[in-house]
């Protein structure tokens, strides 16, 4: 009833790509992982709105991991 591989995925990715701003040097890698920053944040919003409209709620209550915010690093 959940999305717990995809959420986990783009937890993964999410973290990386926040990495990669904290340490990167070249300013297209940055860039990418920005933008790689974007489209998670959109796409976990659009599943959190499915998870809303379906169950009832936006956030899970079985996988801890899904409704981390890896964007501190901003």
């Amino acid at each position: 009833t959940e999305f717990p591989e995809v959420q986990l995925q783009h937890v993964l990715v999410d973290a990386m790509a926040n990495q990669l701003l904290k340490q990167g040097e070249q300013p297209a890698l940055r860039a990418m992982a920005r933008d790689i920053i974007d489209a998670q944040t959109r796409e976990i919003a659009q599943m959190r709105e499915w998870r809303k409209a379906w169950y009832g709620s936006a956030r899970s209550t079985t996988n801890p991991m899904a409704d981390h915010d890896m964007h501190a690093a901003r």
